[in-house]
């Protein structure tokens, strides 16, 4: 029997998700505080490269 397929590694370098966060948070005081906001889910759009 075949178990479940593990989850794809992410694309993007943490660095790249580091680099997005500090650029963001440099006009948005409060950019990822709400797990629902629009900048959380760029943030996984980009770690899963689909941008």
């Amino acid at each position: 029997m075949v178990g479940p397929k593990p989850s794809p590694a992410p694309l993007v370098a943490s660095a790249d998700s580091a680099r997005f966060k500090e650029t963001v948070g440099a006009f948005d005081s409060t950019p990822f505080v709400d797990e629902e906001s629009q900048w959380n889910l760029s943030l996984e759009e980009l770690e899963h490269g689909i941008w």
